[in-house]
C-alpha cells in the first residue's frame, strides 16, 4: 500500500509541476499602419475664407525626414491644412475616415505661441474630430 501511494504521488508531481508553471503574460499586438509618406499642405485662405493658389507643402518619408527644413507662413493669416497619408503609394485617407472613431491627429507646435487658432474641419461618425482637414491661423 505504501508503494502505491509513492507511485501515485510520483505520477502526480509532473502534473503539478506543469499546472503550476506561470504562463507569461500574452502581449497584445496592436496592428500598426504602415506609412510610406505623409503630405501636409497649407493652403492660404483669403479674407472671405476661400482657398487661394498659395500653397506650401511638406512631405515626410517613412523615416520622418521632410523635404524642407523650414516652413514659411504668413503671421495672422489663416490656412487650410490638409493631410494626405500614403502606404505603398496609395492614399489611405479613406480608410482613416472610415475608421475615424479610432483615429485623431493632434497638433502641438514647438512653441505654444506659434498658433493663434486651430479648428478641426472633419469628424468621425460620432462627431469627434479626426484631423485630416483643419483650419489654422499662425500667430
Amino acid at each position: 500500500m505504501k508503494y502505491l501511494k509513492i507511485i501515485s504521488l510520483a505520477m502526480m508531481l509532473p502534473l503539478l509541476a506543469i499546472s503550476c508553471k506561470k504562463k507569461p503574460n500574452p502581449k497584445l499586438e496592436t496592428p500598426q499602419e504602415e506609412l510610406d509618406e505623409v503630405q501636409v499642405h497649407f493652403v492660404l485662405l483669403d479674407d472671405n475664407q476661400q482657398a487661394t493658389t498659395d500653397t506650401t507643402s511638406i512631405i515626410f518619408d517613412k523615416n520622418g525626414a521632410s523635404n524642407i527644413d523650414l516652413l514659411t507662413v504668413h503671421a495672422g493669416k489663416k490656412y487650410l491644412m490638409l493631410i494626405h497619408i500614403f502606404n505603398e503609394e496609395e492614399s489611405i485617407n479613406e480608410e482613416i475616415i472610415e475608421d475615424g472613431d479610432m483615429h485623431q491627429f493632434f497638433f502641438m507646435p514647438s512653441e505654444s505661441t506659434l498658433i493663434a487658432s486651430f479648428e478641426y474641419l472633419d469628424e468621425d461618425q460620432n462627431g469627434r474630430a479626426i484631423g485630416l482637414k483643419n483650419k489654422i491661423e499662425w500667430a
